[in-house]
């Protein structure tokens, strides 16, 4: 509904052989008007440019750095829910 997702940004109508470029992460909506119609998403891989990505490389980054190595080091059994009884360790 709009009011969850904000005003409606463009309302297009494409015609055969026409493309429209969406950007990742924008909600989008495919209609046909009159006749049947195919609506056609194609992915290409690109860098993973949002704020989360940024976050996670720096913390990954300073984890994998020499002096960090506790961080590395195996949680104790007994940390994990229900101790060593998790029949899911194994």
């Amino acid at each position: 509904e709009e009011h969850e997702m904000g005003p409606l940004s463009l309302d297009q109508e494409v015609h055969a052989g026409d493309v429209l470029y969406i950007p990742r992460g924008f909600v989008h909506e495919a209609m046909a008007q009159t006749e049947g119609s195919l609506h056609l998403t194609v992915a290409i891989p690109t860098q993973d440019f949002t704020w989360g990505k940024v976050v996670m490389d720096s913390i990954k980054d300073g984890l994998r750095r020499r002096e960090n190595t506790r961080w590395r080091r195996c949680v104790p059994l007994s940390l994990l829910p229900r101790g060593t009884a998790d029949p899911a360790w194994g």
